[in-house]
This record gives structure tokens, C-alpha cells and sequence, in this order.
């Protein structure tokens, strides 16, 4: 491992899932939303950077207005290869299937959601050491009622769902194991009002902000694509 990563992560290759298409946000990018200094999008991309994965996709929408969000430049700076679903209607389950389709079979892949800010490195670093003894399952989180993403799923396992739906992998989670994670961690933004009450919720002012593994990710030279 070198420059700044701290954890192995190179039998997981990591999807970002960020092609929903938004329409309970009221107009815009979410994903482009400031959030503590930063956009919705590069939360989640802070709390991945200390893995060493095997390799980094992101999963975003092909229109013009999607396509020229500034917030996948960072993805693409830490190494993600950006790629695009030309069909984000077909909901979840065709972008779950572009991302898999793009990494090798004897993978495991991290799957997490580009609208999920407050997940920490903590909980991905869990995941991953559960996965390592899973020997080849499927490993979620878990809160309260909720049990999903992020989540890591052997590639083969993905590629069987059906091409197109909403729902993601859901249907595989029944023989799943979990992590448990505190709900607000795993809380995600929708709606407008979803924003305004995570910055009330957290006080995310910039000592808090870096508290809750939220902080502005810091720029560092470009990495190489894997």
C-alpha cells in the first residue's frame, strides 16, 4: 500500500453507485449539493480513500446535465474509472449491473451509494474484515429496520439479477451477513429537507463536520486508473 491508504482491500474491487435519477430532490444535482464544505458525492469518496482497493468504479448518468456534475472529476483524481449508464431509468439494478460487468469475477465488490455522506471508514473497514472470513458471501450493513448498502457481494452473484429494476440487489440479502452501523450513519439524502436536517442534525460546522468523517476531501495528485 502507498500514498494514503491504510487498509489492504485488494481482493475487493468498489462501485459507486451515483445515476439516480434524484426526482424527489426538487431540480439539480443532489449529488452536487454542498454539504460541510463539500459535495454530497465526495463524502463518501473521503471515507474510501484509505482502502487500497483492487480496482475503483463509479457508476454515473450519461445525460449532459449528469455527465458535466464537477463532483466526478474527484472520483476520477483517486482513480475511479467514471462509468455511464445510458438508460438511469431502468433504475438501480442496470447501473449494479455496469459496474459489475466491469470488474473481474474473482472479485468481491463493495457497493455503496453516492447519497449516503455520513458512512465512515470505520464501518467500511468492518464490512471488508467480516467479508475476508465470509468466504465468498454476501456481507451488508445494518440499522434498525434498514439492512443494504454499503454491502459487498461476490461479482458472479451480481451478474445474475435481472438487467433492469429498482430494488438493487435486495433479493440476494436473505443469506446475507451484517454489520451493524449506527442509523444516522447510514441515513441518505433524497429531498431537499433531507440536506437542511443532516446539517441541523449533525451541527456540521467544520470541527463537527471532521468529527463525523464528513470533512472536504483534501486534493492530492491524480492516481492511475486500475
Amino acid at each position: 500500500m502507498t500514498g494514503r491508504s491504510r487498509y489492504d482491500a485488494s481482493s475487493i474491487a468498489v462501485l459507486v453507485l451515483a445515476a439516480g435519477r434524484g426526482s424527489r430532490f426538487g431540480g439539480g444535482d443532489k449529488l452536487s449539493a454542498p454539504l460541510a464544505g463539500a459535495p454530497v458525492a465526495h463524502h463518501i469518496l473521503c471515507a474510501l480513500r484509505p482502502f487500497a482497493f483492487a480496482q475503483k468504479r463509479v457508476v454515473c448518468r450519461s445525460d449532459a446535465h449528469w455527465s458535466d456534475a464537477h463532483w466526478s472529476d474527484a472520483f476520477a483524481r483517486d482513480g475511479f474509472s467514471i462509468l455511464r449508464n445510458d438508460d438511469a431509468e431502468s433504475g438501480m439494478l442496470a447501473s449494479l449491473k455496469i459496474g459489475a460487468s466491469s470488474v473481474e469475477n474473482r472479485l468481491k465488490l463493495l457497493v455503496c451509494l453516492a447519497d449516503m455522506p455520513f458512512v465512515g471508514t470505520d464501518h467500511l473497514a468492518r464490512l471488508i474484515s467480516v467479508a475476508k472470513e465470509a468466504r465468498g458471501g454476501i456481507v451488508a450493513s445494518r440499522a434498525d429496520a434498514y439492512h443494504g448498502p454499503p454491502a459487498i457481494f461476490p461479482v458472479d452473484e451480481l451478474l445474475r439479477l435481472p438487467p433492469a429494476g429498482e430494488g438493487g440487489a435486495r433479493s440476494l440479502l436473505a443469506n446475507a451477513s451484517f454489520v451493524d452501523c449506527d442509523a444516522d450513519r447510514l441515513l441518505d439524502i433524497d429531498t431537499r429537507q433531507d440536506l437542511l436536517a443532516a446539517e441541523t442534525r449533525h451541527g456540521l460546522g467544520p470541527r463537527e463536520a471532521a468529527a463525523a468523517n464528513v470533512a472536504p476531501c483534501e486534493p492530492h495528485p491524480p492516481m492511475v486508473a486500475r
